[in-house]
């Protein structure tokens, strides 16, 4: 019984443990059909099946190697934290965000796999659990950072590359071009910083190491190493004697 038949999808910002996900579970169609014994042939592609699965857990461990790393550098760069070795359990107890990762990966092994029930059961989990709601089709490269990540919503159609840093209800979402008029989700390049509040929509690029400052609204492409700032409010003196009851 051939369960995934779906050819290989090749694309960067889809992690590597990914991509083979569709041929680890592909087994010979004559298996389980009463046959008295497994031919040579389909013993080695039971076999070959068994070390993409590892291969498979191997690269996914990577990945979620690849977000802690980030979260590690972040935290000398910023936090002042001292340069030395991390436990990734420690870590994965104490940061949020790290969790939303390691749930986000999990969630992405079934996606591929095409298991779309349980892909949808971690992505209510997500929601339910931190308050973000990241859709299962959306594509995270390994080496993302969340913040926080309460309120953070990331449509299917997204795109975020290595090294990018997602902070606390940032909106990656689906929306229309406002010259083209196409309609899609935003590509994130490499190390892209995007702060709190920030909404980027339709089909956009925003290059790499540009940085979002909070709340931004962004509907058009950003180009490399830009920063994006939203206009500061307005600071007015209050006038004297005037009410400030809410009726």
């Amino acid at each position: 019984m051939e369960l995934l038949s779906t050819p290989l999808v090749e694309n960067r910002f889809i992690a590597p443990e990914l991509q083979i996900l569709p041929a680890v579970l592909r087994v010979p169609s004559s298996a389980g059909r009463g046959s008295p014994g497994a031919s040579p042939v389909e013993a080695r592609g039971v076999l070959a099946g068994l070390r993409r699965l590892r291969d498979t857990a191997s690269r996914l461990a990577g990945a979620v190697r690849a977000d802690h790393a980030l979260v590690h550098r972040q935290g000398v760069k910023y936090a002042g934290k001292p340069d030395r070795p991390e436990a990734y359990s420690g870590a994965l107890v104490e940061k949020v965000g790290l969790q939303m990762m390691a749930a986000y990966r999990i969630m992405r092994v079934f996606s591929v796999a095409k298991v779309p029930l349980a892909a949808k059961v971690v992505s209510r989990f997500i929601r339910h659990a931190y308050g973000a709601d990241v859709h299962w089709e959306a594509d995270l490269a390994p080496g993302v950072m969340i913040v926080h990540g309460m309120g953070m919503a990331v449509t299917g159609s997204a795109r975020v590359g290595s090294g990018v840093v997602l902070s606390h209800n940032v909106t990656l979402g689906l929306g229309t071009h406002p010259d083209t008029r196409k309609s899609g989700g935003p590509t994130i390049e490499d190390d892209v910083v995007i702060g709190p509040g920030a909404t980027i929509l339709g089909p956009i690029t925003v290059g790499a190491r540009s940085k979002i400052m909070p709340g931004c609204l962004v509907l058009r492409s950003i180009p490399p190493d830009s920063i994006v700032e939203a206009a500061l409010p307005a600071v007015k003196a209050r006038a004297r004697g005037r009410s400030t009851s809410i009726t």
